[in-house]
């Protein structure tokens, strides 16, 4: 009966689209398998697949377990699995007594039939009384209205609209039927004839249909907006992705740029120890023997002296006789020998203070460190342990490491009488140190040194990881100033070099002009670049190098980044500003 009716229709309803909430059916909504095994209408699936590709994606995740959703290009409905089971079930939903196919249309007209409100009457009701408020048949209905001819009768179908209605507020039971523009409210009747008359209306229904036509546009208006939205999230997770992998190589650099000083630390530690050892090596063996002869000869004395007691309060008058001439000899002859004395060092002084002053040069080139890897600007609060003094004078003219002036760092003094500091000139404590500083063009330029081996490719970074930018000259005056201020750093140092190069990032070359960044530096470089076959012009998006003598301009590209032009030198000059 009615009871397994309703149970129907509640399977039937069921297989519906749980998205768009439209029932499948066998045309253009069938039911579709995702990989996850969730049932979508063909529809549904085609535009999440469409959705997920217009933001550049070949997968979309399942609405209902957000399981991943490969997406076969192009796309059409064959790219998603049939649900079978589902079609039979909407093909054929059979009434199980009598066997005869329910079918949606049957369904909503058995189960929206009324029975008649008329007493004894078992028909369906085909009319409505709004004033009675009854579904009758058409007998009773007529029966009943003979008398309340005033009444408006309408079909079984206008029940639900009508019932949906509102009375007027000011004119009941009058029900608001019309919609004033003028106002934008609902009235009745009687509304539009007093209060209303001279306003502009229309039939509630046709402009509340105008209403939902501007909720459609309104509708996809937003869709469009979340499109945008969802698109530009798309792009921030990708910046985010890009932020967050270019932090993590950031730290690896400034990881990688501390475990470099500290290796430079101890290189200058090691240095500085080395060269205090050879330093006092001949020192300390000769004070070691002097120390030695002086036990030997205390020993001796003190061997004598008890011997001479001995004698004097042990022996007899005949004995002290005899050994009289022997012990007075032998005393004469220890009176008379001259006792040894330690080596006197003072001289040394001068050689400790220059010592001193070699390790405190190589520590401060060392903490030559970006003040942007800084937390403050601080001098350390632990100087430079000192080697032991040897007098007084020597430790007064001791200076700590952090007293050292870091702009004009004066050149690393050798020792007299002793090799220089390392026999070999490419020094990994003084590698990439900040060897001068000097003002020009109302900025601050500064040269480091850094070994000539050390490849270019290595040092793209290197101004962004001290906090300063890549010198760029300024004028003539400003590009030939450096050029001077290099060559004569070049002619402090210990190996002079005239050939070493002087680096910058991102500034143009032109040899055939003789011009460093635009800017003619013909009055302090050499000619000879005329006549060399393998110079070219840096276009200023790579390291460019310029000098003073022989060769004075040179291309590290085409060097392949492994240096900036030959390896017969020991250093090269970096410079930036700030």
């Amino acid at each position: 009966g009615r009871k397994r009716l309703h149970k129907m229709k509640a399977v039937y309803f069921s297989l519906d689209c749980k998205i768009c909430q439209v029932p499948y059916n066998t045309t253009d909504r069938e039911p579709r398998i995702l990989e996850c095994n969730h049932s979508l209408c063909t529809q549904c699936c085609l535009q999440l697949a469409q959705h997920a590709l217009d933001a550049g994606k070949n997968t979309f995740a399942c609405p209902f377990d957000r399981s991943v959703i490969k997406i076969t290009v192009p796309v059409t409905p064959d790219c998603f699995r049939k649900n079978y089971a589902l079609l039979d079930v909407i093909a054929e939903v059979k009434c199980p007594a009598s066997g005869r196919v329910i079918t949606q249309s049957f369904m909503e007209k058995t189960l929206t039939a009324e029975p008649c409100a008329g007493r004894g009457c078992s028909n369906n009701a085909t009319s409505y009384c709004p004033t009675c408020g009854k579904a009758m048949c058409e007998s009773c209905s007529a029966n009943v209205h003979k008398i309340l001819d005033d009444h408006v009768v309408v079909p079984i179908s206008k029940k639900t609209s009508i019932e949906q209605q509102v009375p007027c507020p000011e004119h009941p039971p009058n029900l608001l039927q019309l919609y004033c523009t003028s106002c934008n409210a609902p009235i009745c009747h009687v509304c539009a004839v007093l209060t209303h008359k001279d306003h502009n209306y229309d039939l509630l229904a046709g402009e509340m249909l105008k209403v939902r036509e501007t909720f459609s546009r309104f509708t996809d208006l937003v869709h469009k907006k979340r499109d945008e939205v969802t698109k530009f999230e798309a792009e921030g997770h990708t910046q985010k992705v890009v932020l967050h992998a270019a932090i993590e190589e950031r730290k690896k650099a400034i990881t990688a740029s501390c475990d470099a000083l500290r290796r430079d630390l101890d290189a200058a530690q090691a240095l500085s120890l080395e060269e205090v050892d050879k330093l006092f090596a001949v020192q300390v063996k000769s004070v070691d023997t002097a120390v030695a002869g002086l036990s030997k000869f205390s020993d001796d004395l003190k061997l004598m002296e008890q011997f001479i007691e001995r004698i004097r309060t042990g022996a007899s008058d005949h004995e002290v006789a005899d050994l009289y001439a022997d012990i007075q000899h032998k005393v004469k002859t220890v009176i008379e020998t001259p006792v040894p004395t330690v080596p006197d060092l003072p001289h040394h002084s001068k050689q400790f203070t220059a010592l001193q002053q070699l390790f405190d040069q190589l520590v401060q080139n060392v903490l030559a460190i970006p003040a942007s890897l800084k937390a403050k600007p601080t001098p350390p609060t632990t100087p430079a342990p000192p080697v032991p003094a040897v007098n007084s004078a020597a430790s007064a003219r001791h200076q700590p490491a952090h007293t050292l002036i870091a702009s004009t760092p004066a050149p690393a003094p050798t020792l007299a009488g002793s090799p220089p500091p390392s026999t070999s000139p490419r020094n990994p404590a003084i590698d990439r140190a900040l060897m001068s500083e000097y003002q020009s063009c109302n900025r601050t330029v500064r040269v480091y040194r850094v070994d000539s081996r050390t490849p270019l490719s290595a040092l793209v970074d290197f101004a962004v990881a001290r906090g300063v930018r890549w010198f760029a000259p300024r004028s003539e005056a400003d590009a030939c100033k450096l050029v001077r201020t290099c060559d004569s750093l070049g002619r402090k140092e210990p190996w002079y070099c005239s050939h070493a190069w002087i680096c910058t990032y991102g500034v143009s070359t032109d040899p055939d002009n003789c011009k460093f960044g635009g800017f003619s530096v013909r009055s302090v470089v050499d000619d000879e670049h005329k006549n060399h076959s393998q110079v070219s012009v840096c276009n200023g998006k790579a390291f460019c190098a310029v000098r003073r003598f022989s060769c004075s301009f040179g291309n590290p590209n085409e060097q392949g980044y492994l240096r900036c032009w030959d390896a017969s030198h020991t250093y090269d000059w970096l410079v930036c500003e700030l």
